[in-house]
């Protein structure tokens, strides 16, 4: 079984396990056998195996190049050898792939193959259009021009004998294999589901208004008919035709074939519905909203609640799991059964936090203990799933005596000779031949001598002009001071009173890194760039910046034969007294590049979840955090917006750090949405989810006037600015100011006439012009709707604002103007504000301008409702005036 749901396709077993999802699916549809399931995913048809494997996939701009956009419907032909999908064009390509044909532009709506597969029925603008399974037009029935010419469904019988349609929302038609029109007939409200009996002797039919669920005959006429209690969303008869479920969002009931109600359950409200019959008819899956639902025969059923992630990760080290070593914690192993997992939040026990989209971090330790790690996992549905696991970090292990490695005590040398020529003759010693180290680079230096150099040689030369990385292992077994443990030409690292220390400038600025802990093993790692002047530091998890000093540093670690020296100093050179008891170990220098950090960055949103109503703007602001790396541009763009919403960031591109201001503009759509704003720069994609609520703006007056949200005065209300309204830029800039006005004082009014009902009967009759006018203006902008909708907003204000100002206003101006005597009007005037405002608009609508828009929209309205309302008054005017010329001596 097969469920979408917000933009996601999820597979279950028939126990209710999820086998496998794909985000961002808007139609799914199984081949006949149940070996594929071909997926819209965007301006994409991708086809999976059942086990969720990919098999194809094809953009529709490659499949029509004049139509690079959404699938709107995907049907399977009986035999599974073709696949049809429906976009401005149908379009029918074999399984694999490999388009057949294409039909006529007709901006498909639906479309079904008949039984035998041999004809394909297309449901789009104006007409049914009927093709063979070759292309060929087999036959066309065309709508008569009028309201809504468009036909939103095709279904076939079971038989291949006839073909149902929905046309013009509330027409059903039926008609032969070959065209002809059986019989038709007018529902009193938009239709919203149909299906057929499995024998052909009967169609059930689902309508919005009414809250009624149908059952017809062949030949058009309604053998039984049920009152559901709202909108029915979908009928849908058993595979044996024994029973009928019908659902309205809010629960569903399954009838009997001859009307009688078997049982019903209630649901979890949701404005979506759709089920689906188990081939044996003993089962039926109920998709409601975001959650599914399993019924048996008798109605007994499990609610499907989304999975939450499983935590796991594992962890390694190289160097051990001890103080210092980098361990790397791993959670790819991690899981969310019904999506996908966004987010890895970290908790290593130290006091140290890590929020990443990245499933494998690192960290290191700075002293030993036991730690409790915890991993909190969290998936596309905002569920979240912890693991806890404690991790024991050890010191390092004390150094033992090592065969082979050079250990001696000089805390009594005597015949030292003088080593001249390295800095001046400023009486620098060093041991004797015998007592050079080589590598594996291991010494013990016990010394409380007045001073003394020793060298490592045959170090592999490098290029000290260039970046290069030195490494050495520190352990200290008593104090230490005066003890140069590393010093080249560019750098010295020394250990004064057992604290780490680096030279910034001769002959003695030193900045500290960190102090030392007997008995423990350190790793001392020192980045040198000599182009930037700069050497970085790095000790039990402590990293210090230092410069390089100006004059460079005297030393024997010079290159020569390809090889270069190590010194290791007691005392300053310059006679001072230094204590030695350390080992060092390990030594390790090596070229490397200039390290250039890779560009990264993170984006939030603030705040992460906003409500608003219909009609309403909102800003949030999208923070862009520069992580490493020297900042790049990063391109803005959001995903997940549902129809009719619109948005624009301030500014498109940002520069981390920084900011941008993304502005939501809603527009008629409702509900609950999950946004994904991504930032781009380069190859590098980051994520940011803002949760959108869009509540109904109600029409409080009316509602409270007609008693329900429902009533078809509402209803048609809530149309009007839905469909024709807030469906363009120009009306919805429009109700951004009505809608402040408007609410300014209609709750107050609305309470008044709920607390008085005595005032309903006046209220309806006032309404009842207005309603008038907004279905002519309807009727006016119907027909160019489809060729530019903004002309046909503004075609539609025209018509109402006239009609208003006629039937509202100009009886109240006429008596104005008689009582103060006016004898003129300022019609000239209002002709050059009304022009003003349609320039205005247009600036602004071409600009993207929403305030100008706004007040020329604003202006534009009030302007016509004026003339309309003082042209009449002219008129009698005039005619008055007519009259008492002719007619000077009448009273």
């Amino acid at each position: 079984m097969a469920v979408t749901s917000r933009g996601r396709a999820t597979v279950f077993s028939s126990t209710g396990d999820v086998l496998w999802s794909v985000d961002g699916v808007s139609i799914a549809s199984w081949s006949p056998d149940g070996s594929a399931i071909a997926m819209a995913v965007e301006d994409k048809l991708i086809v999976f195996s059942s086990s969720g494997e990919e098999l194809w996939e094809v953009e529709t701009g490659d499949l029509y190049e004049f139509y690079p956009g959404y699938i709107k419907d995907i049907d399977w032909s009986p035999s599974g050898d073709k696949l049809a999908i429906a976009t401005l064009v149908p379009i029918v390509l074999s399984k694999d792939g490999e388009k057949l044909w294409t039909g006529g532009e007709v901006n498909v709506g639906s479309l079904d193959w008949s039984p035998d597969g041999g004809l394909l029925a297309v449901g789009g603008y104006r007409g049914v259009y009927v093709y063979t399974s070759e292309g060929e037009v087999a036959w066309e029935h065309r709508i008569p021009t009028g309201n809504k010419t468009f036909v939103n469904r095709v279904v076939w019988s079971p038989d291949g004998g006839k073909l149902a349609a929905i046309a013009r929302v509330k027409l059903l038609l039926v008609l032969s294999r070959g065209g002809e029109v059986l019989w038709d007939r007018e529902m009193e409200s938009d239709i919203l589901s149909i299906d057929w009996h499995p024998d052909s002797s009967m169609i059930a039919i689902g309508i919005m208004k009414g809250y009624k669920a149908y059952v017809l005959s062949t030949d058009g006429e309604v053998l039984w008919d049920k009152y559901i209690g709202r909108a029915v969303y979908v009928v849908d008869w058993s595979p044996d035709g024994s029973k009928l479920a019908v659902g309205d969002g809010y629960l569903i009931k399954v009838f009997s074939e001859r009307g009688e109600e078997l049982w019903s359950e209630t649901l979890r409200p949701a404005l979506s519905m759709s089920l689906d019959w188990s081939p044996d008819g003993r089962i039926i899956a109920v998709r409601c909203g975001k959650r599914v639902y399993v019924f048996g025969e008798r109605g007994v059923g499990v609610r499907v609640e989304k999975k939450p992630p499983i935590a796991r990760f594992s962890t390694t080290s190289r160097e051990g799991f001890v103080v210092g070593a980098e361990l790397v914690f791993n959670a790819s192993e991690s899981r969310d059964p019904d999506g996908s997992i966004v987010k890895y939040v970290w908790d290593f026990g130290d006091g140290t936090t890590l929020e990443t989209e990245n499933p494998v971090v690192t960290h290191v330790y700075d002293a030993p203990g036991t730690y409790t790690v915890v991993l909190t996992v969290v998936d596309d549905d905002g569920l979240e799933s912890r693991l806890e696991v404690e991790v024991t970090i050890a010191a390092i292990a004390k150094p033992t005596k090592r065969a082979g490695r050079f250990e001696s005590d000089y805390s009594t040398l005597r015949g030292w000779v003088e080593y001249g020529g390295w800095w001046g003759s400023v009486g620098v010693v060093e041991l004797s031949e015998s007592h050079y180290v080589s590598p594996p680079y291991s010494l013990h230096i016990r010394s409380e001598v007045e001073e003394a150099a020793y060298l490592l040689r045959n170090i592999t030369e490098i290029d000290f002009k260039k970046p290069y990385v030195v490494t050495v292992w520190v352990y200290l077994e008593g104090d230490c001071s005066g003890v140069v443990v590393y010093q080249d030409r560019n750098v010295r690292l020394s250990i004064i009173d057992n604290v780490v220390k680096v030279l910034e400038e001769r002959p003695s600025e030193y900045r500290d890194v960190v102090r030392l802990e007997r008995g423990e093993w350190y790793k001392l790692v020192v980045e040198v760039d000599p182009e930037s002047r700069s050497a970085t530091v790095s000790v039990g998890g402590v990293s210090v910046v230092s410069s390089i000093p100006a004059r460079g540093m005297p030393t024997s670690a010079r290159g020569g034969e390809g090889y270069v020296h190590w010194d290791v100093v007691i005392g300053d050179l310059s006679h001072s007294a230094g204590v030695g008891n350390l080992y060092i170990d390990d030594l390790k220098i090596a070229q490397s590049a200039r390290i250039e950090k890779v560009f990264d960055f993170r984006i939030s949103v603030e705040p992460a979840r906003i409500e608003m109503k219909q009609g309403e703007t909102r800003t949030v602001t999208i923070e862009v955090e520069l992580l490493e790396g020297e900042a790049g541009e990063v391109e803005l763009s959001i995903t997940g917006l549902p129809s009719g919403v619109k948005c624009s960031f301030d500014p498109p591109t940002v520069t981390p750090p920084g900011e941008s201001k993304l502005v939501i503009e809603a527009g008629a759509v409702k509900g609950e949405f999950r946004l994904v704003v991504r930032g781009v720069s380069g190859e590098i994609v980051r994520t940011a989810e803002l949760d959108l609520v869009v509540e109904e703006k109600r029409c409080i007056i009316a509602t409270v006037t007609y008693g329900s949200e429902v009533e078809g005065v509402v209803d048609f209300l809530r149309w009007f600015r839905d469909s024709i309204v807030l469906s363009t830029y120009a009306g919805r800039r429009f109700y951004a100011a009505f809608d402040a006005f408007y609410y300014s004082w209609s709750p107050a009014a609305a309470q008044l006439v709920h607390e008085n009902p005595w005032l309903k009967p006046v209220v309806r009759a006032l309404l009842y012009p207005l309603i008038l006018s907004l279905k002519a203006s309807t009727l006016a902008a119907q027909p160019l709707l489809p060729l530019n909708p903004e002309v046909a907003v503004f075609v539609a204000g025209a018509v109402a604002s006239t009609l208003i100002g006629l039937v509202y206003f100009s009886p109240l101006a006429y008596l104005a103007f008689r009582s103060l005597g006016a004898s003129t009007t300022p019609l000239k005037a209002l002709w050059i504000a009304a022009l003003a405002s349609v320039l205005l608009s247009a600036m602004g609508e071409a600009l993207g301008i929403d305030g100008v828009l706004t007040i020329g929209t604003s202006t534009y309205v009030l302007s016509i409702i004026s003339l309309a309302s003082l042209t009449p008054v002219k008129l009698v005017m005039g005619v008055r005036s007519c009259t008492e010329e002719e007619n000077p001596h009448r009273a």
